[in-house]
C-alpha cells in the first residue's frame, strides 16, 4: 500500500520578521494536525536590520542589493 504524500505549505512571514519566529507560532498547534502537513519556512530576500535577523519581501530602498529585476516589455 502506498503512503500518501503530505501536502506541503510554504509559510511566509510578515514584514520585519523571520522564518524562525513564524515557525514558533506553529509550536502551539496540535501534533495530530502538524503530522499531516509539511510546512516550509523561508526568510524574505531583504534584510530590515543590520544584524540580518529580520527580513521583508520587497523594498523601495534602491541601495539594497536584491534579486535581478525582470526586463520591462515595450
Amino acid at each position: 500500500m502506498e503512503i500518501p504524500k503530505k501536502p506541503r505549505f510554504l509559510c511566509l512571514h510578515g514584514h520585519g520578521s523571520n522564518a524562525a519566529k513564524l515557525q514558533e507560532h506553529f509550536n502551539n498547534w496540535p501534533d495530530y494536525v502538524l503530522d499531516k502537513m509539511d510546512l516550509v519556512f523561508i526568510n524574505g530576500p531583504f534584510s530590515v536590520d543590520d544584524e540580518d535577523e529580520l527580513f521583508e519581501w520587497f523594498t523601495l530602498d534602491k541601495s539594497k542589493a536584491g534579486p535581478p529585476q525582470l526586463a520591462k516589455q515595450r
